[in-house]
């Protein structure tokens, strides 16, 4: 086995990148993204992460509740969640994503995993 660097994604700002795509009309999700990223400070935080009716919305918070449902995981997971590249089981099971397994199940309706191409060259 020959591991060998090729393309990479990134989520510069996970509020905007959550809030502006488009979800599967029938995911519906409500939980809280506790996301490390040592890179961007406005992104190493909790924040809301809603979906319902194909749309998103994420917004910072700041007095999370420790029993409310909580996803937490670092940016480069979330990144290949957000782009297909893992299925939330396999990104649970292998990556860095720590989930109740109540909702790995909605994280997969939210994010389903697809073939990833790069569409551009450079």
């Amino acid at each position: 086995c020959t591991v060998s660097p090729g393309p990479q994604v990134r989520l510069v700002n996970v509020r905007q990148a959550l809030s502006t795509i488009s979800y599967p009309s029938d995911a519906q999700l409500t939980v809280l993204l506790d996301i490390t990223d040592t890179h961007a400070p406005w992104n190493d935080r909790v924040f809301e992460f809603v979906v319902r009716d194909g749309a998103g919305e994420c917004r910072p918070v700041d007095n999370a509740g420790p029993d409310e449902a909580r996803v937490t995981t670092n940016i480069s997971t979330l990144s290949q969640l957000f782009v297909g590249y893992h299925s939330a089981t396999e990104a649970h099971r292998y990556a860095n994503l720590d989930a109740p397994e109540c909702l790995i199940a909605d994280l997969h309706s939210v994010f389903p995993p697809q073939t990833v191409y790069l569409r551009h060259y450079f």
